[in-house]
């Protein structure tokens, strides 16, 4: 039972928040089902071309500070993808957080939105000591709120696009809630100018949905 992480998972580990890497390396010693770190620290950049490309909704991703990882199992040495196998390897990561005294919390858990891959230090008893490079607006907790937000966001982007074939609304979101998780005394006249636009052809679209069902 277990196994040794390898050089290419500790290097996806620098920059880590210590307690995180703690629960992995005592993951990874008691798991009966081998695993790797996918990702770990994700530059600002990066989560910029996650939100524009649907593959993440927030530009408050604990990866941005190090306190998230992603870690996906590995059946036959290949990446899994299916969920029965991250339910199996979720109990081990939790047991393992347990062990070490380090509170954690599961994207598979989460009511929407889920994430298998994804594990995180709690905004509550991990929080942001400084803004980091290259941040330059405070990120906020995730609560229900927040997640809200995100699903409503999520939920006009696809109801749009299915009703109308308009495609061009999807893009226009991401900026959006870019630009609305920024405290507000820091908007930019250019975010002001995207908020606007995506406002414009949003309502263009709703217009559009209307005069298709009243025809």
């Amino acid at each position: 039972m277990g196994f040794h992480l390898s050089t290419r998972d500790r290097q996806r580990l620098v920059g880590v928040h210590p307690d995180l890497v703690k629960v992995v390396e005592r993951a990874a010693k008691t798991s009966p089902i081998m695993f790797m770190v996918l990702e770990g620290p994700r530059s600002v950049a990066q989560q910029r071309k996650n939100v524009a490309a649907g593959v993440s909704w927030t530009m408050n991703s604990r990866h941005i500070t190090g306190h998230a990882v992603d870690l996906v199992p590995l059946v036959d040495g290949r990446a899994s993808w299916a969920w029965p196998v991250y339910h199996k390897l979720a109990p081990t990561i939790k047991k393992a957080a347990k062990d070490v005294g380090v509170p954690l919390e599961w994207g598979g858990d989460w009511r929407k939105s889920k994430d298998g891959p994804h594990w995180q230090l709690p905004w509550k008893s991990h929080p942001i000591a400084k803004t980091p490079v290259g941040v330059t607006a405070k990120a906020k907790p995730y609560t229900s709120e927040t997640e809200r937000a995100s699903n409503v966001k999520e939920g006009t982007a696809i109801a749009a696009v299915g009703a109308t074939g308009a495609v061009s609304v999807a893009p226009a979101l991401p900026d959006i809630a870019d630009a609305l998780t920024s405290q507000q005394d820091q908007l930019t006249s250019g975010d002001y100018i995207r908020i606007g636009i995506a406002g414009i052809i949003i309502c263009l679209t709703l217009y559009g949905i209307y005069r298709k069902v009243r025809a």
